[in-house]
């Protein structure tokens, strides 16, 4: 599958691309007070360090990280209360864990944090690595079973948790959960009541205690010196985290980064980016799961500049934002085709006596917007005009995100050249970056001279990005992960000797050294929210069905899974006993027979990835080689059948009929199809 001698591919240096000459950065940082080194490398770091220099600002109000209750309130610590806390839970978990451990545990015992976005899981990760756990984070959302396999897989000893009912459905499986000692539950603004401790303890393992953070806390015994000492004992090549990603066929795989890896992508990332500026009059506002290593490389270096944090939930960000009126903001592309596509819906709503003159004036400056290029200079003309359309016409656009943004970041999934457009004309000045998380995150991203709309914009400083003979994107960097945990065979699958590693995603450069992403090399996509998914498992679960002779899984880039069904005509004809193929894929029973396939297969889907809506395609129109060949067979299946795929994304959520196009794959017409949908689960990002 991989290439096994990454140096015959480059046998010339200049074919690996790597960040821009770096004065251009220094320049803007000096005028932004960003404190950028000439090389923009940092190296040599650990996590809580940036901590502590976000604790270093004098200032007569210190920078606060945020939490929205369920009261509908902001709580907060300063980032020295913050420090603090921290340190109590390690100094907790170290007196908490006293008894011998396993030779490898003793190096890197394991902590798993099933936590919520906010506040309380930066506490519990801070402390965990202060105390020289490795953390592992994970969705509260995920199944069960996915649970189940990283905390058997890691061992893990510490399990934090939000709340004390996502300790229910576990009970089954602690049990056999021998290395897991203690489970702290978050009470960070509440407390949790002794009862509910109690009947709890009741059902778990003699072994296995479980405490509230608040009681692991007033159990050390904090000292200057203990503080320090806990300090003194990391170092920057410590294992810090292992997060865990999916493969294409859906098997979870932990990357191991160390404080190092991730310390110096952070700091490469905002020493490179001069809207990103240090001290609490910035405000950084973020919905993203804490568990992807975006999200939470953008909170680390918050701290380390002394940010305000405030960490908001999907459903109220838009609020949130203009409340708040935030000075950066993290985001997914999700989001901002929400606004794009809420953008284009004005013109309908414009009523009333000058609704004509309106329409007129908001289609002058939605032209302006699509003519905007960012790379390129413009005509004074145009700059006027432009200029004339964000006082009026694109500011309420401008303010749906507080007005104030000076660092408007997105990533976790592309974000389509016409969305950026927009959003950037109308002044607001999206960053998108690449990454990935066996690499820390963030590769590259479009800065200042190097945005472009449609790419991902240059390396940052520290990265190597090359093309393989495929097109496969290659990188290089000191910030590129150990190996997958416990799975060195794997390991060696995309982690070359020479330290190349292969990200499975195919992509081109530009003359200037810009990135474009063009597909997938391996058997994953992501959707619009930054989720990974994995179709091939999904498409034989359908396929098990003696009523589906193939299944194709859609949704790259798109806001929700979909999938186009060929039928088992024969099958489905002899057990529902019904006739002919016209008048067959149109009845109900067929629509019900396969809504209770989708929804049996969906239950064993995290909430991302289940399908949404479903499409019937007759078999006849099915080319037998596409489903028989390899790939990048997969991306010739999403062309031949993009006209069923678009359908599937339509605005109407409602069934609804469709006539066929003829086939990419075959001349002839197609049989009348039924696009079909499945029953709508709320997606929890937005």
């Amino acid at each position: 599958m991989f290439s096994p001698n990454i140096n015959s591919i480059y046998p010339n240096i200049n074919s690996i691309y790597k960040a821009p000459l770096q004065e251009d950065d220094v320049r803007a940082c000096r005028n932004t007070n960003c404190g950028l080194k000439q090389s923009g490398i940092y190296l040599g770091r650990t996590l809580p360090s940036l901590l502590d220099e976000g604790c270093a600002f004098k200032n007569k109000s210190p920078a606060t990280i945020n939490s929205y209750t369920a009261r509908g309130q902001w709580q907060n610590l300063t980032l020295p209360e913050l420090k603090r806390v921290a340190e109590e839970i390690a100094i907790g978990l170290q007196q908490q864990l006293t008894e011998p451990k396993a030779a490898e545990a003793a190096i890197y015992p394991r902590a798993a944090l099933l936590m919520s976005s906010d506040t309380a899981f930066v506490m519990a990760d801070i402390g965990c690595l202060l105390a020289q756990f490795v953390t592992v984070p994970m969705l509260p959302e995920q199944p069960a079973e996915a649970t189940e396999h990283i905390l058997k897989e890691t061992a893990a000893r510490v399990l934090f948790v939000s709340k004390i009912e996502q300790i229910a459905p576990l009970l089954p499986k602690i049990s056999k959960l021998s290395n897991l000692r203690l489970i702290v539950v978050a009470d960070l603004f509440s407390s949790v009541s002794k009862a509910e401790l109690d009947a709890l303890r009741g059902s778990l393992p003699e072994t296995t205690e479980i405490v509230s953070m608040s009681a692991l806390r007033q159990r050390a015994k904090w000292t200057l010196a203990r503080s320090q000492a806990l300090h003194r004992a990391l170092t920057p090549k410590d294992l810090a985290t292992i997060v865990y990603t999916l493969t294409d066929t859906g098997q979870l795989l932990g990357a191991m980064l160390t404080h190092e890896n991730l310390s110096g992508s952070v700091l490469a990332a905002f020493s490179t980016l001069p809207c990103l500026r240090k001290g609490p009059n910035e405000v950084a506002l973020s919905f993203l799961p804490l568990h992807h290593i975006f999200a939470r490389g953008f909170v680390y270096g918050a701290l380390c500049y002394g940010q305000n944090i405030y960490f908001s939930t999907p459903r109220l960000v838009m609020k949130h934002l203009r409340e708040l009126k935030p000075t950066v903001f993290y985001t997914v592309p999700r989001l901002l085709e929400k606004v794009y596509e809420g953008w284009q819906k004005v013109p309908a709503k414009l009523k009333g006596p000058f609704s004509q003159p309106k329409q007129m004036a908001w289609q002058w400056a939605w032209d302006l917007a699509q003519n905007y290029r960012l790379d390129e200079p413009q005509t004074f003309q145009y700059r006027l005009q432009l200029w004339l359309a964000r006082q009026t016409i694109l500011r309420p656009l401008k303010n749906l995100f507080g007005g104030r943004l000076a660092c408007f970041i997105t990533g976790g999934a592309a974000l389509s050249a016409e969305v950026m457009t927009t959003l950037s004309a109308a002044g607001l000045g999206i960053c998108q970056g690449y990454g990935l998380t066996e690499a820390s995150s963030t590769l590259c991203f479009t800065r200042r001279r190097w945005n472009r709309s449609g790419t991902v914009g240059v390396p940052m400083p520290g990265v190597e990005l090359a093309l393989a003979s495929d097109r496969e994107v290659m990188v290089r960097s000191p910030y590129v992960m150990q190996g997958y945990y416990k799975h060195p065979e794997k390991t060696r699958a995309v982690l070359e000797p020479n330290g190349w590693l292969h990200t499975g995603d195919r992509g081109e450069f530009s003359a200037d050294g810009l990135l474009t992403l063009t597909g997938y090399k391996k058997e994953l996509f992501k959707l619009s929210i930054g989720e990974y998914i994995a179709p091939v498992p999904i498409e034989q679960a359908l396929q098990r069905s003696r009523l589906v002779k193939e299944a194709l899984v859609v949704g790259p880039g798109r806001k929700f899974c979909g999938a186009l069904i060929f039928p088992n005509i024969e099958a489905l004809a002899t057990q529902l006993d019904l006739v002919p193929l016209e008048p067959l894929m149109g009845q109900s029973r067929v629509v019900e027979a396969y809504q209770a396939l989708v929804d049996q297969v969906n239950q064993t889907l995290p909430f991302w990835a289940k399908v949404k809506r479903f499409h019937l395609v007759a078999h006849s129109i099915v080319d037998e080689q596409l489903f028989t060949a390899k790939q990048p067979i997969r991306e010739g299946l999403y062309f031949a059948f993009k006209e069923e795929i678009a359908q599937l994304y339509e605005t109407s959520s409602k069934p609804s009929m469709a006539h066929a196009v003829p086939s990419r794959t075959q001349s002839s017409l197609l049989p009348q199809t039924n696009t079909l949908s499945s029953k709508t689960r709320r997606l929890h990002h937005v």
